[in-house]
């Protein structure tokens, strides 16, 4: 059994995002999606990584209809939508600032 904060990125997701990012840490997760926390080795600042669980065609449409409802939404109260993409293997994943009350 797999521990919660024992989460890790898929490594299909890893290995497009590794370039990029690192110090990638597990903030939370429930039923839908896993959130991580990362640093941006080029902007110079944390974001978070949110990852679909399960990658079936009717979740992964969904997941990209939020990313580009998200995207396009402005308001001091939100976090803004950086990328959105889909690894290798069909994990889809969102980049997103970080909230100025996370920890990480």
């Amino acid at each position: 059994m797999i521990h919660e904060r024992n989460q890790k990125l898929p490594d299909d997701v890893l290995e497009s995002l590794t370039d990029r990012y690192s110090e990638v840490h597990y903030i939370s997760g429930g039923g839908v999606s896993s959130v991580f926390s990362a640093r941006d080795n080029i902007l110079d600042k944390r974001v978070a990584i949110k990852v679909l669980k399960h990658p079936q065609q009717k979740a992964l449409v969904q997941f990209q209809r939020e990313a580009k409802v998200a995207g396009r939404l402005h308001q001091t109260n939100l976090v803004t939508i950086l990328d959105f993409g889909i690894a290798k293997a069909n994990n889809a994943y969102l980049i997103m600032e970080t909230s100025r009350f996370s920890k990480r």
